[in-house]
């Protein structure tokens, strides 16, 4: 009895565990982890390539973004960020972008204008041996703008471009030579240089060795060649060309006797805004027939750049060119001779026009337009 009583207690004392054990509330599972925000989407980079690479810091990349703020070229036109690139391309040594801030500092372009400066950065490039830099730099010194006037160092600045071979900087050369600035006045010099410059298209410069050409100016006087100067000089358009080759024509000097093509020359000229052309026009139109005066200014309407003037018809063309051996030829001398036969059997039935007695018209003073030509073209820059 007392055997099953001690077997019992520890029964229940088990049974009740185990009933205390059902009763507990079951364990609550873990919670989840929270998941972290989603990152924010990178903003759009809105730059173009040429702009990435010039923030990368790549100088040929900084360049070409200046030069397109400048010229509004791929970018807007922005004078200020075009001053900020060259700079930082001028900082890394771009003689070029040097350049370009030193003009941009001597015109006061996107900056405030300052000349020491500009002289700064053309001493950095010239210094490089960069041309545009030294004609920069020569110009600086013969206007006595941001250093001390010196014509002596303008020249020798000069002298440095013009040897690298470029057209303008020979040009201006040149003209040095011409005017005796920083060297000696040397007229067969400036023929020389005009000459290289010349024979590279400069404009300018053809014109001023006809001009020389027709004065024996340091070359021989010829007048031929220098009616073959000027007239690759008018047919770029140079007005004071035009105006000398209107006179040539006039007076028959390295050409054929043509008042109609002086006429032409000459219109071409006023139409340019000459004074003296106009004023030459006036005079030519007592001197012409209606009928003359009408095919000139047609021949003028009808002129394109790059083009030679020529008439239709040629009236004694042929033996003009065959009394002046040296005269340069307006058309080919088949075409001169069956145009002037043409004309001649047509003349046989037709009564003469009264005309005007012919009276000898002064030359331009050096061919000149009264000094007419333009200063120092941008293109310097």
């Amino acid at each position: 009895m007392f055997f099953r009583h001690w077997i019992a207690i520890p029964l229940l004392a088990a049974a009740g565990a185990l009933m205390s054990a059902c009763t507990e509330e079951p364990p609550k599972p873990a919670a989840k982890a929270e998941a972290p925000p989603s990152p924010k989407s990178a903003p759009e980079d809105k730059r173009t390539p040429l702009e990435i690479e010039a923030d990368a810091g790549d100088v040929a990349a900084q360049l070409r973004l200046a030069n397109a703020y400048a010229t509004g070229e791929g970018m807007p036109e922005d004078a200020a960020k075009a001053a900020e690139w060259y700079g930082k391309a001028a900082e890394k040594g771009s003689a070029e972008a040097q350049t370009k801030l030193a003009w941009i500092h001597a015109n006061g372009t996107g900056v405030a204008k300052d000349a020491e400066k500009a002289v700064e950065w053309f001493l950095k490039a010239a210094g490089q041996g960069h041309a545009p830099a030294q004609s920069g730099l020569s110009m600086m010194y013969s206007l006595g703008e941001g250093i001390p006037k010196d014509a002596a160092k303008a020249f020798g600045w000069q002298q440095k471009a013009a040897a690298q071979g470029g057209a303008e900087d020979q040009y201006f050369l040149a003209l040095l030579y011409r005017n005796g600035a920083g060297v000696e006045k040397e007229a067969a010099k400036a023929a020389e240089w005009f000459g290289r410059a010349a024979a590279k298209g400069h404009v300018d410069s053809q014109y001023y060795l006809g001009v020389m050409h027709g004065q024996g100016d340091g070359v021989p006087k010829d007048a031929a060649k220098a009616v073959e100067w000027l007239q690759k000089a008018a047919m770029q358009g140079q007005r004071s060309a035009q105006f000398s080759l209107s006179w040539y024509h006039g007076e028959g000097e390295g050409v054929s006797k043509d008042e109609v093509l002086s006429y032409v020359w000459v219109n071409l000229a006023a139409a340019k805004g000459s004074e003296p052309a106009v004023k030459r026009r006036a005079e030519l139109e007592l001197l012409l027939t209606p009928e003359q005066r009408d095919e000139g200014q047609r021949i003028a309407s009808n002129w394109k750049k790059g083009e030679l003037p020529r008439r239709a018809t040629t009236i004694a063309r042929a033996a003009d060119a065959k009394a002046k051996p040296g005269a340069v030829a307006t058309e080919p001398a088949p075409a001169r001779a069956a145009a002037a036969k043409d004309a001649v059997a047509k003349d046989a039935d037709r009564v003469p026009t009264p005309r005007l007695p012919t009276v000898k018209l002064k030359p331009p003073p050096e061919g000149m337009e009264g000094n007419d030509l333009a200063g120092p073209s941008p293109a310097r820059q």
